[in-house]
């Protein structure tokens, strides 16, 4: 469950950020280098067909791959995983103090998606509510984590109970995304649209459809190359389309596979939307809509 969290999560991050291609200031659409059959053109806007809508916007509760897939594009986390290894994230670094003791140091400009800061306080609050919730089904990421304290506005450290060597990689799991402590504070925060602390914040959704709109707020470092993502429980030509790969018998989801549509791999899974960087979802396949 660990591994599946961090290498979507990575490779959602590498394929829709300007690490890949940078994008004019005025939103025109972005050149990707890149060889192969995909447009080099990216486009503002990215129609995705999923096999199912969204079940929970909780990181508690989060183990249903389309919940997963948008956690890894919402949530903020301490540190990002990509190709070159670990890369800050909300944090503008983290070290080892002594033994087991981890401290991270946020970023000045680190802020949610309506533009408020985030601070230690809030950083506090979303580990203590993923180590104090007995109904965590993601219990296992803090399972090492002794305590959370903050000290100041922009610094916590992380007692562990044990070493642990690979602490840091557990610090880019969506599950461990950051949120307001005012917010984790009120019963049902989860039932509505949260605050946004990673590159994208959604700003619809419906039983059937959500959409996620590029935050504006995330590191300009880290800013998203796609300013729009548009999910919908179905599949349509043009539409970047996931399926399950389930083989047990009985229909395959989505159903409705239009004429034309051209199966991009099974087992590799998700080419990003639109550059060629594979996210590597579980037991999924994607296909591409004529």
């Amino acid at each position: 469950m660990a591994h599946r969290f961090a290498v979507l999560g990575a490779a959602i991050v590498l394929g829709l950020t300007s690490a890949c291609s940078a994008r004019p200031a005025d939103d025109r659409p972005a050149e990707a280098k890149l060889g192969g059959d995909l447009p080099a053109e990216i486009p503002l806007e990215i129609k995705i067909g999923v096999p199912s809508g969204l079940t929970t916007l909780d990181p508690d509760l989060t183990v249903q791959e389309v919940d997963v897939m948008t956690l890894a594009l919402t949530a903020g986390t301490l540190l990002r995983s990509s190709k070159a290894g670990l890369q800050p994230g909300i944090a503008e670094r983290c070290d080892w103090s002594i033994g087991t003791s981890y401290k991270c140091t946020l970023r000045p400009d680190a802020k949610f998606s309506d533009g408020t800061p985030i601070t230690a306080k809030d950083v506090v609050a979303s580990f203590e509510r993923a180590l104090g919730d007995k109904s965590n089904a993601n219990a296992g990421l803090v399972a090492n984590v002794k305590s959370v304290v903050a000290g100041g506005e922009a610094t916590v450290t992380f007692a562990l109970k044990h070493k642990q060597a690979s602490f840091p990689l557990v610090l880019t799991e969506g599950p461990l995304g950051i949120y307001p402590a005012a917010g984790l504070g009120r019963s049902g925060y989860f039932n509505e649209i949260p605050r946004s602390s990673g590159p994208y914040q959604m700003t619809e959704r419906t039983d059937s459809a959500f959409v996620l709109e590029r935050n504006k707020y995330y590191p300009s470092d880290l800013q998203p190359v796609v300013k729009t993502l548009r999910f919908n429980k179905s599949c349509r030509p043009g539409d970047t389309c996931l399926a399950s790969q389930d083989r047990r018998p009985g229909p395959r989801v989505p159903d409705s596979r239009e004429p034309g549509s051209t199966d991009h791999g099974s087992g590799e899974a998700l080419r990003d939307f639109a550059v060629r960087i594979p996210l590597h979802l579980h037991e999924s396949q994607v296909r591409r809509a004529g």
